[in-house]
């Protein structure tokens, strides 16, 4: 996907969101250092999901996935901790200091470990 595709399609699956939920999905980093380093400007994003419940958590990842958006679940404390213990094993400290969220990238046929398959 270009920058301007994955904005569009991102902004889709937030109307969706909206319009099912009655309530913004919360883009908390946009265009930080990392993603920028990793992704490209306008190419990567976090959402907030500590106020979301299980289902919404669901539905976000599978609307993101189903308009082709890569997604990594880093929505729960024991994924998040192993994420942040693999990136100091790494020697990558400044990838470690995150919180709970969903990642969405508009590089869908890269896959490590966090991705949501």
């Amino acid at each position: 996907l270009t920058a301007a595709e994955f904005a569009d399609r991102l902004a889709a699956v937030q109307q969706a969101f909206a319009a099912r939920y009655g309530r913004p999905l919360v883009v908390t980093g946009r265009d930080h250092a990392e993603h920028v380093a990793l992704y490209g400007p306008g190419s990567a994003v976090d959402l907030r999901v500590r106020d979301l419940s299980a289902e919404q958590v669901a539905f976000a990842v599978s609307a993101l996935r189903a308009a082709g958006v890569r997604v990594k679940d880093f929505s729960t404390d024991a994924v998040l901790r192993a994420q942040v213990a693999a990136a100091r094993a790494a020697g990558l400290g400044d990838r470690a200091g995150t919180g709970l969220h969903l990642h969405a990238d508009r590089f869908v046929d890269r896959r490590d470990r966090w991705t949501v398959q």
